[in-house]
């Protein structure tokens, strides 16, 4: 996951350019100024910069599912991962829904003769790999969902947001926030 270039790191950078730069004298009153006004549009720029994308927070391990397969068929295919979601897609790799391990047990326990695409919602929720942090929380929040699949410009499948990438994703946001906050 990359990791954005944060406002904190900034002010370290110019804090240790300024301890640098009382040592060194600016030849013109212009230089000194055009230098702080580069600074601001600096920190400016990166401020913008470091927002949270969905490409950064998904996870990327995927076992995705033919449309055709029946409910045995797929659990014989997830019996043995510990991933809980899977992306159901077509001939060409394309999206058609989501199921979960245990919408897929209970189709087996119902004696389901149902294919994994008859099980699917009609409609699919998805984000794009662009699609900003908090987007993708209020999405969450307003339709009261699990998981969200991530997909490419061809709606194929490259990763999924779950509740619990949310709630990672968060904390490590608050204990930045708290380092900044309690510094001494």
């Amino acid at each position: 996951m990359r990791q954005p270039y944060r406002v904190e790191d900034i002010q370290k950078d110019r804090q240790a350019k300024e301890d640098q730069s009382s040592h060194q004298q600016f030849d013109h009153e212009d230089e000194a100024r055009h230098h702080e006004k580069f600074l601001k549009a600096s920190e400016k720029l990166y401020k913008q910069k470091s927002v949270v994308l969905a490409s950064e927070i998904m996870s990327k391990q995927l076992v995705t599912l033919r449309e055709n397969l029946s409910v045995e068929e797929a659990w014989e295919q997830i019996k043995n991962h510990e991933i809980h979601y899977f992306p159901i897609v077509n001939a060409e790799e394309k999206l058609l829904g989501i199921l979960s391990e245990r919408e897929i047990l209970r189709g087996i326990q119902q004696k389901s003769k149902k294919t994994l695409r008859e099980m699917t919602a009609s409609r699919t929720l998805c984000a794009e790999p662009e699609t900003l942090l908090a987007e993708v929380m209020q999405v969450f929040a307003e339709q009261n969902l699990e998981v969200l699949p991530v997909v490419d410009e061809k709606q194929k499948v490259i990763g999924i947001l779950t509740q619990n990438d949310l709630l990672q994703t968060m904390l490590k946001i608050s204990k930045l926030e708290e380092k900044k906050f309690f510094r001494s």
